[in-house]
């Protein structure tokens, strides 16, 4: 992976829009930034995930994170889970197929 942020991007979009969102597949963030030549057409806000007190960024220890994986194997609901400060967090994320948040790349993260 030629990426700053080290883990491959899973890319969730409406069916045939032209809008992606790219969400790290430590769970770490979505739409995060780049900046190379090789990622050069960026979008969308820029979104980090931190847990606990101590700000852990999600997914920072791979052996500590189950996932990712799709709704019923393949639905494009990407759920992971990540244990870390004696808590177990789940985080489950997808696109909208609204139309008027689908042309936009909206991307719901719980």
């Amino acid at each position: 992976m030629d990426a700053r942020f080290s883990c491959y991007p899973i890319v969730l979009s409406a069916p045939s829009n032209p809008t992606k969102a790219r969400l790290v597949s430590d769970g770490s963030s979505v739409n995060v930034r780049e900046r190379s030549l090789t990622w050069s057409h960026e979008q969308g806000t820029p979104c980090l995930f931190f847990m606990g007190d101590k700000r852990e960024p999600f997914g920072q220890d791979l052996a500590k994170l189950q996932g990712p994986t799709f709704a019923d194997g393949y639905l494009p609901i990407v759920r992971m889970t990540y244990a870390t400060q004696g808590s177990t967090w789940e985080q489950e994320s997808f696109c909208s197929t609204d139309a008027a948040l689908a042309d936009y790349g909206a991307v719901f993260v719980k």
